[in-house]
C-alpha cells in the first residue's frame, strides 16, 4: 500500500508545476534567470575538470569570479548531470525544481509515517508540507533552487534522528548543506 501513496505523492506533487512542464519557455520566476547562466558555468567548469568548482570563468562580462566559492554546488552539480544528458538549460531549471518537489514529498511521507505509524496520516502531512503556500512560493514565484532543496532534505534529516540512523542523517546533513549553506 505505500507504493500507491507514494505514487499518489508524485502526482500530486507535479499539480502545482504543470503551467510549467507544459512550455517549453523557462518559467517567469525570480531567480530564474540567475540561475541559468550559473547552471552553465558550472556545467562548463566541469567539463574543463574543475573539481570541486570554484570559478565561473563565462560570467561577470567573461572576467570571471569565484562564484562558487559561495554558492551551494548540489543543484548546480544536479543540474550538470542533466546538461550532461543533453537536456537543455531551461528543461533542466524545470526539472530541478520538480524534481526537489517530488523528493520533499516522498522524504516528508516516509517521515510521516515513521512519526504516526499511519501511512494515511502521514499522507495528510506530506499534502499539508508540499502545499504550505511558502512551498508554493519559493517553487513557483522565486524560483531559488538552493531554498527548494533545503525543503527537500530537512523531513530526510529527521527521519534519520527518528530512527536513530547515523549514516541517514549524516548523508542528508551533508547534502543540506551541499544544497544551501546559509539555510542550512
Amino acid at each position: 500500500t505505500s507504493f500507491k501513496y507514494l505514487l499518489l505523492i508524485v502526482v500530486l506533487s507535479l499539480l502545482p508545476f504543470i503551467s510549467m512542464l507544459t512550455t517549453s519557455l523557462l518559467p517567469h520566476t525570480q531567480d530564474g534567470l540567475v540561475h541559468l547562466p550559473r547552471m552553465a558555468a558550472y556545467f562548463q567548469a566541469l567539463t574543463n575538470g574543475q573539481f570541486p568548482v570554484r570559478w565561473a570563468a563565462d560570467l561577470n562580462f567573461g572576467y570571471g569570479m569565484p562564484l562558487f566559492i559561495f554558492m551551494y554546488p548540489f543543484p548546480y552539480l544536479l543540474a550538470s548531470l542533466l546538461l550532461f544528458l543533453g537536456v537543455g538549460l531551461a528543461v533542466t531549471f524545470k526539472l530541478v525544481v520538480v524534481l526537489s518537489f517530488i523528493l520533499s514529498g516522498i522524504f516528508m511521507f516516509l517521515l510521516g509515517k515513521e512519526l504516526f505509524k499511519n501511512e494515511k496520516i502521514a499522507l495528510m502531512v506530506t499534502v499539508f508540507y508540499q502545499f504550505a503556500p511558502f512551498r508554493l512560493v519559493e517553487a513557483n514565484v522565486r524560483g531559488d533552487i538552493g531554498e527548494i532543496y533545503t525543503y527537500t532534505f530537512l523531513p530526510l534529516i529527521l527521519l534519520g534522528i527518528l530512527k536513530k540512523n547515523f549514516l541517514l542523517t549524516s548523508f542528508a546533513s551533508a547534502i543540506l548543506i551541499l544544497s544551501h549553506n546559509s539555510v542550512s
